[in-house]
């Protein structure tokens, strides 16, 4: 079962993951959204932000949010992200036929990368526990999220309290497929 851990400063995120990190499994960020770790929050959360209830990564707990943004940090042996380029200059090679060619290197293993699906994600929410429903019905769920979203259409974000959360979603051990995960090789 892979862990979903609660941090309420982007320290303490910073933290976890530096002691969830082992040496011999290194991460690499392979998404990071522009607004992700914005401490001004007035910024993140335009009028056209959409408040939701529950996410892939969030679930239901009875206030409404809204993503600011959200960053994925990937197994260094994950796939390959340069996999097209590598074949589009591999056929121009071939198709490159004159006697002033490149010399190539004979290399046995073209890349390091064996598609380890292993991914720690990180998404960091502004919520309005002010609007906190006590039953999830439609109806109230509508009702929260017109009153939210009237208050962010007059301009006037003073009025909405506000406060960050991170979800750390981080993969089991026996995630890592392809490689040793016990020490160095």
């Amino acid at each position: 079962m892979a862990e979903r851990n609660i941090f309420s400063s982007l320290e303490e995120v910073d933290k976890s993951i530096d002691a969830f990190i082992s040496p011999a499994t290194p991460y690499v960020v392979g998404l990071q959204e522009k607004t992700y770790g914005s401490s001004d929050l007035n910024k993140a959360i335009v009028a056209k932000s959409r408040i939701l209830w529950q996410t892939k990564e969030v679930p239901y707990f009875g206030t409404p949010f809204v993503y600011v943004g959200r960053k994925i940090l990937f197994c260094h042996q994950g796939r390959d992200k340069n996999k097209a380029k590598k074949g589009k200059e591999s056929k121009a090679r071939e198709q490159h036929n004159d006697h002033h060619r490149k010399k190539i290197r004979n290399v046995p293993q073209p890349t390091k990368k064996v598609g380890c699906p292993a991914a720690i994600t990180i998404a960091q929410i502004a919520l309005f526990p002010e609007h906190v429903i006590d039953s999830d019905t439609e109806r109230k769920r509508k009702t929260a999220s017109k009153h939210i979203r009237s208050l962010l259409d007059s301009g006037d974000k003073l009025q909405i309290m506000v406060t960050t959360k991170y979800y750390v979603h981080f993969p089991p051990s026996d995630c890592h497929i392809g490689h040793s995960v016990v020490g160095m090789v």
